[in-house]
């Protein structure tokens, strides 16, 4: 296998603790041509200061800790790593979850299978659920009359039924390898989404080329789902940049996707989603308001960051 030099790209938001997990597996790997940077995401705790520590304590490791003064989102937070590096010695970018951790042989098989196929665009891992053997991503699909896009295998549990799996339609922004050469054919992930959609908007652009986006399940990296977002998968501004999200990224790449089905499902799904919230308890008005307001700027195309999140 070509020791191609990998750039491992970390993002952190208010979660050390687990970005520092995170950095210890990395030193356990068994590829020996990477250097890492972590991307302090505008932390509102005491988490850039943790991360130099760590760094100083650890001078021998290949580790640079970036800082930006605001919240960039996930797009934008990886954007930033990337720009402050522009190494024409970097052969591939190693997008990786900050709350995770990695098996050793984890990088050397993503490497090599990006190696064995010519036109590759991006290949994922096999992501599993942190202490158990349940399915996260084995890559994702995506109904092209909707736009949902789903995870292979998901909440299963683990047995190799997809090993053989290949080519998917979108690999998962959990654990992304991207060659630096189609980074600069088709660009970075677009930062404008903030949150959610922005791995399938960036497969979806890949795929336009002619590459390929493939999954090499033995890569294996262990999830502790959420937590690089605050870890509550039901706060209420995270049904915002899902619903907006979903209809943005097809509209972005229309040519995918059936004339009016995403349309429909917009209205469809969000008209669900009201009636559970009012079957709830807790913050109806507040995941009204998120879900009215999705819609709205889903039509009207407004894009970025939401203020004040609840």
């Amino acid at each position: 296998m070509n020791n191609s030099n990998v750039a491992v790209i970390l993002v952190n938001w208010n979660n050390y603790h687990d970005t520092i997990a995170c950095l210890n597996s990395i030193k356990s790997l068994d590829y020996n041509n990477f250097s890492v940077f972590v991307v302090d995401n505008g932390s509102q705790n005491n988490s850039y200061s943790e991360l130099e520590n760590y760094s100083q304590a650890h001078n021998s490791f290949p580790l640079s800790i970036l800082r930006s003064d605001e919240n960039l989102g996930f797009a934008g937070g990886n954007n930033f790593a990337v720009n402050y590096i522009r190494n024409d010695n970097i052969d591939y970018y190693w997008f990786l979850n900050n709350d995770t951790e990695v098996d050793k042989n984890s990088l050397s098989c993503l490497v090599e299978k990006a190696q064995s196929i010519k036109n590759i665009g991006a290949v994922g891992s096999k992501i599993l659920t942190y202490s158990t053997n349940n399915i996260g991503s084995v890559g994702g699909v995506i109904d092209y009359h909707s736009g949902q896009g789903g995870s292979l295998g998901q909440t299963q549990d683990d047995v190799g039924q997809y090993d053989s799996i290949s080519d998917v339609d979108y690999v998962s922004g959990c654990s992304l390898l991207v060659p630096v050469n189609i980074c600069k054919l088709v660009g970075l992930m677009d930062d404008s989404y903030f949150l959610y959609y922005e791995d399938t908007d960036w497969s979806l652009r890949i795929r336009a080329t002619g590459a390929r986006t493939v999954q090499a399940n033995d890569s294996i990296i262990y999830h502790k789902a959420g937590q690089s977002s605050g870890g509550d998968y039901s706060a209420p501004f995270l049904l915002y940049y899902n619903i907006r999200n979903r209809f943005i990224m097809t509209k972005n790449n229309y040519s995918y996707f059936t004339k009016w089905g995403p349309l429909k499902y917009l209205f469809s799904r969000s008209s669900k989603l009201l009636v559970n919230v009012w079957l709830r308890k807790d913050r109806k008005i507040i995941r009204t308001k998120y879900i009215l307001l999705a819609v709205l700027h889903a039509l009207t195309g407004r894009l970025g960051r939401l203020k004040n999140h609840v």
